[in-house]
C-alpha cells in the first residue's frame, strides 16, 4: 500500500480514537463531580470551551506531524538538466542518509560497520561527481553499495555513467536500482530510474524505447501525484519527437509540461520548458520568436539562482543569433556562459561554449583560432571522458585542418 495513504488512514484512526476518547472523558468527568466540588462550578459553556481547546488543538497536532511526516517522506531527489536538455533525477546525500536509517535489517555491530563504510564511499563519490571526475565516481558508488545496496547509489552511479556515455553499464545500474526499488515499494524512485533508463535509450538512438519508458515515468507521477515529475517527463517526451523530427507532436507536449508548471508555479519547469519551446521555433528557423522565450527562462533561471541552467540558455539565444548571422552578438553571449561554466565548474559546458565559438572562427575563415578552441574543448572532454561530445570536436578539428 502507498506510504502516503498509510499515514493519512493512520490519521483517520487516530482522529476517530481522540474523539472516542473524548466521549470516555465526559463520562468521567461527570462521575468526579461528586467527588470534586470545584468542577460542579463550571457551566455547560465552560465545559464545551474546555471540550472544544482540548479537542481542536489534539486534532491540530496530528495534523500538523502527519503533514510534516508526508514532507519528510517525499523522495528527496535533486532535479537536474542535461546537456540535450532532458532532466534528470539524482539522490541527494540527505535522501541516501533516509534510506539508509530506513533500511529494515538488524542493527548488529557488523551492519552499523557498513552503514558507515557505505556512507563513507557515497559522500566521496558525491565530491567526485560534483568535480566531473565521473570514472572515480561509480567506483566510489559502487563501493558504497558493496557495503549497503542503496537505490540512491544505483541512481547517482547511472546517472555518472551517462555523463562519461557509458550506455551499458548506465543501464545495469538503472535496472539493478530497480531491483530494489520493486522490494521497497518506492514510486518515487521507481520514477527516476525509468527516466534514466529513458534517457540511455534516447542517447543510443533507440527513441521507441525511450518514450516507452518515458510513458510509464507518466502514468507513475499522475498515480502519485508528483505533478512536478510529470511536467519534466512531458518536456523530455518533447524533446524526442523533436528528434523524431514530429515538431507538432514535439511542441504539444513542452506546452503541456508549460501549462503543468504554471499550474503549480514550478519554476525550473517553466524555465525548461520555455527553453524548449525555443529550440522548437529555431529549428523552424524563426529566431524572433525562439529569442522571446528564450529571454523569458533566462529571466526565470536568473531569479531562482540556476546557474547551470542560465548558461545553457545563454548558449541558445547566442545559437539563436548564430543562424541570423550576427557573430558579434554570439560571441558576446558565448563568452557570458562560459563565465559562468567556468564559476560552477561545470566542464562539459565549458567544452560545448569552446567547440561553439571554434564554429564561429571556421565560418569567418580563421582557421587558426578555431583549432585553438576547438583543441580547449578537446583537452576538457578527454579529461571528463565524454566521448560522444569528443567526437563531434575532433571530426570539427580534422574539418579545420584540412582546409
Amino acid at each position: 500500500m502507498n506510504m502516503t495513504l498509510l499515514k493519512i488512514l493512520k490519521l483517520v484512526f487516530a482522529i476517530i480514537a481522540l474523539l472516542s476518547g473524548a466521549i470516555l472523558g465526559c463520562s468521567f468527568f461527570n462521575a468526579l463531580k461528586d467527588t470534586y466540588t470545584i468542577l460542579e462550578r463550571l457551566n455547560d459553556d465552560n465545559k464545551v470551551y474546555i471540550f472544544g481547546v482540548f479537542l481542536g488543538s489534539s486534532i491540530f497536532s496530528l495534523l500538523i506531524e502527519t503533514l510534516i511526516s508526508l514532507r519528510i517522506n517525499k523522495p528527496q531527489l535533486a532535479i537536474e538538466i542535461n546537456q540535450q536538455g532532458q532532466t534528470i533525477q539524482k539522490a541527494t546525500v540527505t535522501r541516501f542518509q533516509k534510506e539508509v536509517k530506513d533500511t529494515k535489517k538488524e542493527r548488529s555491530e557488523e551492519f552499523d560497520k557498513s552503514t558507515e563504510e557505505s556512507e563513507k564511499y557515497f559522500m566521496e563519490a558525491e565530491r567526485l561527481s560534483k568535480a566531473q571526475q565521473y570514472k572515480d565516481a561509480v567506483i566510489n558508488y559502487q563501493k558504497s553499495i558493496d557495503n549497503l545496496p542503496t537505490m540512491s547509489a544505483y541512481l547517482n552511479m547511472g546517472n555518472s555513467y551517462d555523463c562519461i556515455s557509458e550506455n551499458t553499464h548506465a543501464m545495469y545500474a538503472y535496472k539493478a536500482g530497480l531491483e530494489i526499488v520493486e522490494k521497497r515499494n518506492d514510486d518515487g524512485f521507481k520514477s527516476a530510474f525509468k527516466v534514466g533508463m529513458g534517457i540511455v535509450c534516447y542517447n543510443k538512438g533507440d527513441l521507441d524505447n525511450a518514450l516507452k519508458y518515458y510513458k510509464e515515468v507518466l502514468v507513475i507521477d499522475k498515480e502519485i501525484g508528483n505533478r512536478m515529475g510529470e511536467a519534466l517527463v512531458l518536456g523530455n517526451m518533447g524533446i524526442v519527437y523533436s528528434f523524431k523530427e514530429d515538431h507538432a507532436q514535439s511542441l504539444n507536449y513542452f506546452k503541456e509540461s508549460m501549462d503543468i508548471s504554471e499550474a503549480i508555479d514550478f519554476n525550473i519547469g517553466k524555465a525548461t520548458s520555455l527553453n524548449n519551446i525555443g529550440n522548437f521555433y529555431s529549428k523552424k528557423e524563426d529566431d524572433v520568436i525562439a529569442l522571446e522565450y528564450y529571454q523569458k527562462a533566462l529571466v526565470i533561471f536568473k531569479e531562482i539562482g540556476n546557474r547551470e541552467g542560465e548558461a545553457l540558455t545563454l548558449m541558445n539565444v547566442g545559437n539563436a543569433y548564430f543562424f541570423k548571422g550576427d557573430f558579434n552578438l554570439v560571441l558576446e553571449y558565448y563568452q557570458k556562459a562560459i563565465v559562468i561554466f567556468r564559476e560552477i565548474g561545470y566542464r562539459r559546458g565549458e567544452a560545448l561554449a569552446l567547440n561553439n565559438i571554434g564554429n564561429i572562427y571556421r565560418n569567418k575563415g580563421d582557421f587558426n583560432l578555431a583549432l585553438k578552441y576547438y583543441k580547449e574543448a578537446e583537452t576538457i572532454l578527454i579529461g571528463i571522458e565524454a566521448k560522444i561530445q569528443l567526437k563531434i570536436v575532433q571530426n570539427n578539428i580534422k574539418k579545420s585542418n584540412q582546409s
